[in-house]
């Protein structure tokens, strides 16, 4: 009989085809498995685990949701996958299981009808549903593009931007003040620097780094170099944050880069997101920003710098858009 092996959730997530987050995520909110614990706290997966999250991967994406099914023994995990094999044969559907359009769909109508109960409470459900990292992904950052095309067009009035901006601002605040902090936690600071007011990147950035077990500290929006700055060397932040999402031309914009890059720690990396973050591609490669183009980019920044401190100064590193 071959020995029990154990794996880092690097190879649970690649073996089983979910993503760390969601593993994460499902083993927190639905107890879908219990991994081991090193002395230094990492997780281990045994071979049954692997399994068991990849027959939840499949169901999932055979329509259950994941609270449906995370109880279930794996053996009925397994029995359930095929009768869903049998059903899709049969173009037949399994349970009810709305897609992240449908979701996106509804939380329209509930800003477009003021409703922000509404609003806050499909958060929550989606978050139920697909885990808090998929609910930024899939949710949350397309809502945010929609409520901003539609503000731009004029489908949208600002009244109905200010309450899906408080709605989306109180969910994100909460999945990073809920998450508890290791000790010894990496730290990092976001912030949106002077001149930029909106900062639901930078709250989804910091929501997504708490989620991955960052100490963060979100300093809001329109801030000075300097206070970032020191802000950055008070917490030893590894990595400072920074949203950049309109205007796209402003000419203070490089100078206070530069001025950033020039007084922060060698050792700090910039890391840029946001609509307008293109518009100063030379101004982040002239000081070794990181242009995150996305979560899921960020979250590849984050587990890059979750090690170690870098050496030097990040140079560009950005993945493709």
């Amino acid at each position: 009989m071959n020995p029990e092996r154990w794996h880092p959730i690097q190879v649970a997530a690649a073996r089983s085809g979910l993503t760390q987050h969601a593993i994460r995520a499902w083993e927190r909110r639905y107890g879908a498995v219990k991994p081991r614990r090193t002395p230094t706290n990492r997780r281990l997966y045994s071979d049954d685990d692997v399994r068991r999250l990849s027959l939840l991967h499949w169901v999932t994406q055979a329509g259950w949701s994941v609270g449906q099914v995370a109880h279930l023994p794996t053996d009925e995990l397994g029995l359930l996958l095929e009768e869903s094999e049998v059903a899709q044969g049969q173009n037949l559907a399994p349970a009810d299981s709305p897609t992240p359009g449908h979701i996106i769909a509804q939380a329209l109508r509930s800003i477009k009808n003021l409703d922000g109960k509404a609003l806050e409470a499909l958060l929550y459900r989606a978050e139920a549903d697909l885990g808090t990292s998929n609910t930024i992904d899939t949710l949350i950052a397309p809502l945010i593009h929609e409520v901003g095309e539609g503000w731009r067009e004029g489908s949208l009035r600002i009244a109905h931007e200010h309450l899906a901006s408080s709605a989306i601002r109180t969910y994100l605040s909460n999945v990073r003040l809920e998450r508890k902090v290791p000790s010894g936690a990496a730290s990092l600071v976001c912030a949106t620097p002077a001149g930029q007011w909106h900062e639901l990147g930078a709250l989804m950035a910091a929501a997504v780094a708490a989620v991955e077990g960052w100490h963060v500290t979100h300093l809001g929006p329109n801030l000075p170099v300097e206070e970032i700055v020191t802000a950055a060397r008070t917490v030893k932040a590894r990595i400072v944050a920074l949203s950049i999402v309109y205007p796209g031309d402003d000419p203070m914009m490089p100078p206070a880069l530069r001025k950033m890059r020039k007084t922060l720690p060698e050792d700090t990396a910039i890391a840029i997101g946001g609509r307008a973050a293109s518009d100063y591609a030379a101004a982040l490669q002239e000081i070794g920003a990181v242009h995150v183009t996305d979560m899921p980019a960020w979250r590849v920044e984050l587990e890059r710098h979750h090690g170690v401190r870098a050496a030097t100064p990040v140079r560009q590193a950005s993945p493709s858009s």
